[in-house]
C-alpha cells in the first residue's frame, strides 16, 4: 500500500531547480503549519479536559511531526544550498579557462 503522502526528499528529488521546487516547498510547509495547528489543538484539548493520556498521546504525536518536520529542512536546505553551489559551479571558469596574465604582460603601457 503506498503512503498518502510522500517525503520532502522524495518530493524534491525529481526537482532540477529552485523554481521547479518552489510550489513544493510551500505546499510542504503549509502542511506542516496545518498538522502542528492540529496536534496543539487536540493537545490543548486534552489538557482542558486534564486527559492525562491524551495528552501523552497528543504530545507523542507532536513529537514525532516535529522530528520528522526537522530532518525535512535539513533535506530542503542540502537541496537548496546545492542547487545554488551548482549554479554557481556552472557560471565559474575552470582551471585553464581564465585569460592568460602573460598575454597582458606588455600591453599596459605607463606614463613617465
Amino acid at each position: 500500500m503506498q503512503s498518502k503522502t510522500k517525503s520532502i526528499s522524495g518530493l524534491i528529488k525529481r526537482c532540477t531547480s529552485i523554481d521547479e521546487a518552489a510550489p513544493v516547498i510551500v505546499d510542504w510547509f503549509k502542511r506542516w503549519e496545518r498538522d502542528h495547528a492540529t496536534a496543539m489543538r487536540r493537545l490543548e484539548a486534552a489538557i482542558s479536559e486534564d486527559d492525562y493520556d491524551q495528552m501523552c498521546i497528543y504530545m507523542g504525536a507532536l513529537k514525532k511531526l516535529s522530528i520528522r518536520k526537522f530532518t525535512g529542512l535539513k533535506t530542503i536546505s542540502e537541496f537548496m544550498v546545492g542547487t545554488i553551489v551548482n549554479n554557481i559551479m556552472a557560471d565559474t571558469p575552470r582551471i585553464g579557462e581564465y585569460p592568460s596574465l602573460e598575454s597582458k604582460k606588455n600591453t599596459v603601457k605607463c606614463k613617465s
